[in-house]
C-alpha cells in the first residue's frame, strides 16, 4: 500500500519588511520541532521514498533537520513549483 505524507515547514520568523516570504527562516523553536519530527518519523520506521521539498528557506531547513535523522541519505528533489502551489498543482507535481 502507498503511502503520502505530507509535513508543512516547522515554525517560522514573521517577515520583516522588504525581506521575501521565501526568505523566512526557522524560528529558535520551528527547529527544535522538526529535529523531534525527524526522530519521531526514523522511530516510527516512516522514511520516505521520496521527498519533493520547497525551495522555500523554512521547508530546505525543516528537511535539513529532519534528513539526519534517517540513517543513510535519502531521494530529496527541491522543487520550485511547490511554494504557492495550488492542491490540482501538488497532485501533479506528485504523480510525475
Amino acid at each position: 500500500m502507498r503511502r503520502l505524507m505530507l509535513l508543512r515547514h516547522a515554525k517560522s520568523d514573521v517577515s520583516r519588511p522588504g525581506q521575501p516570504d521565501r526568505e523566512r527562516a526557522l524560528t529558535e523553536r520551528g527547529q527544535r520541532a522538526a529535529s523531534r519530527v525527524g526522530a519521531y518519523l526514523a522511530g516510527h520506521a516512516l522514511a520516505p521514498d521520496q521527498v519533493l521539498c520547497s525551495t522555500a528557506r523554512r521547508a530546505r531547513q525543516t528537511w535539513e533537520l529532519i534528513a539526519p535523522c534517517f540513517t543513510g541519505p535519502l531521494p530529496v528533489a527541491f522543487e520550485e513549483r511547490i511554494y504557492g502551489a495550488s492542491r490540482d498543482d501538488l497532485v501533479a507535481l506528485m504523480r510525475a
